[in-house]
């Protein structure tokens, strides 16, 4: 009988083992993690790092509404209930026709731009750029601008602006892309 108990115990534990190790593994949040989100025909990415979070390009070209739509439930999915600050890359729809609605759901306190997109948005007031420009200043939320070169501790990881310099200046392309 005691061969017979031990290899019921060693094959119990053999089948039970991913189970007991999953229990008395450490797990670690990765110092930084990126989701990319399905937006269609456009630019939205998650960044988080720690407990904190941010949202680098927030639009489509496909969905008008990618806020409401795709976005928001895709973060709520993901957990996420704040986002602080949210980067725009440039100054073409699919890149930031989401957030107004991202703002007004997930207190945020800052957006991010470049000089070259209130340089756009400065050059055209009835530009979808100068219109975003003036619903932020509406909403209190802070607009500030970034350049290469500029540095920051975002959560536990350290982020580095390469591109553009500040005093890049370029063709803006209709087309959107």
């Amino acid at each position: 009988y005691l061969t017979l108990a031990v290899c019921v115990v060693i094959c119990i534990t053999w089948l039970a083992w991913p189970v007991i190790d999953s229990k008395l593994s450490i797990t670690t949040k990765p110092a930084l993690q990126i989701n990319v989100l399905a937006v269609g025909n456009g630019s939205c990415y998650l960044i988080r790092s720690g407990n904190q979070a941010m949202i680098f390009d927030c639009g489509s070209a496909d969905y008008s509404n990618v806020g409401n739509v795709t976005i928001i439930p895709a973060l709520r999915a993901l957990g996420v209930m704040n986002i602080p600050t949210v980067i725009i890359s440039h100054p073409d729809l699919d890149h930031f026709n989401g957030t107004l609605e991202l703002v007004d759901n997930f207190n945020t306190k800052q957006v991010i731009v470049t000089n070259q997109f209130l340089a756009e948005a400065a050059k055209n007031n009835a530009s979808s750029s100068a219109y975003i420009i003036d619903q932020l200043k509406k909403r209190e939320i802070n607009v500030e601008t970034i350049a290469g070169g500029t540095t920051w501790q975002f959560g536990q990881t350290k982020a580095n602006v390469i591109w553009p310099p500040g005093d890049a200046s370029f063709k803006h392309n209709k087309i959107g892309r």
